[in-house]
């Protein structure tokens, strides 16, 4: 049997989530040093050179923009997309065949959160998914009673991702804006998920990719006061605290890696 192999230029962010969990959770090669011309291959946010086209490849675009011009002049090439938002796009941009597998979360070993009081609000991840400031956010707060924690990185491992949301009750994220347009239109709701595996509600900014996949499992605000005001009100009434983290456990359940993995190895048998 051919083999299935990652390649990419990243050994964390999409491609580690993309690549490398994924190789070793199928039993593929993450960026091996040798391969066959007839195994099948999976670029993560890269693309092959035109030099070296293999038969049986397919482009995981994430939210690599550079990828959809490639695309465009290699019309029988597949690609992969995270989520219907960014399949919807790239309808209208290219021609190619188009695979929707979504990212699969951090939680692997299924844990939720303990049976205990809302006192800690957290945000881990880029500066540019939270267009708030941090020590005003800390701050206000405080008034309610409610502690803040922020891990911003960009590059930050599985390990501490799992740590972070073992040690925080509600999630934070603020994302208004973006650089670029389609940025957007190429993202998913993995921060909502991540959360959410563990039974953690978000309260954040509605961005449309979160409305397409967790709407009614997350709580919308538009500015800072709706933020404090929203997580006071998950901190203080559990019912509704329980029943958003409910809604977003669901929809979370359905990207556990158990659950990913049989749409990879869909395109890698077939």
């Amino acid at each position: 049997m051919r083999d299935l192999i990652f390649r990419g230029y990243r050994s964390h962010g999409s491609g580690m989530i993309r690549g490398k969990q994924i190789a070793k959770a199928i039993g593929g090669k993450w960026n091996p040093r040798t391969c066959d011309k007839d195994d099948c291959f999976i670029y993560v946010k890269t693309v092959p050179k035109d030099s070296f086209i293999p038969k049986r490849c397919f482009i995981d675009i994430v939210d690599y923009r550079k990828a959809i011009y490639w695309l465009r002049f290699h019309p029988d090439v597949p690609c992969i997309v995270i989520s219907k938002l960014a399949d919807l796009y790239l309808s209208k941009k290219i021609p190619n065949q188009r695979i929707i597998i979504p990212q699969q979360h951090c939680n692997d070993e299924q844990e939720t959160r303990p049976d205990r009081s809302v006192k800690t609000v957290g945000y881990i991840g880029s500066p540019s998914a939270f267009q708030l400031d941090f020590e005003e956010v800390k701050k206000r707060l405080a008034e309610v009673g409610l502690d803040f924690i922020w891990i911003c990185k960009k590059l930050i491992n599985k390990n501490f991702v799992v740590y972070f949301y073992r040690n925080i009750d509600i999630q934070v994220v603020f994302r208004q804006y973006a650089r670029w347009d389609l940025t957007k239109s190429l993202k998913d709701a993995l921060k909502l998920v991540n959360a959410g595996s563990y039974g953690i509600p978000t309260v954040c900014y509605p961005e449309q990719g979160y409305d397409d996949e967790c709407k009614g499992a997350y709580v919308p605000v538009n500015n800072i006061d709706e933020m404090v005001a929203e997580c006071e009100r998950l901190a203080k009434n559990k019912i509704w605290y329980q029943q958003i983290s409910k809604n977003i456990k669901k929809i979370s359940d359905k990207h556990h890696i158990s659950k990913i993995l049989p749409l990879y190895r869909n395109i890698w048998l077939n």
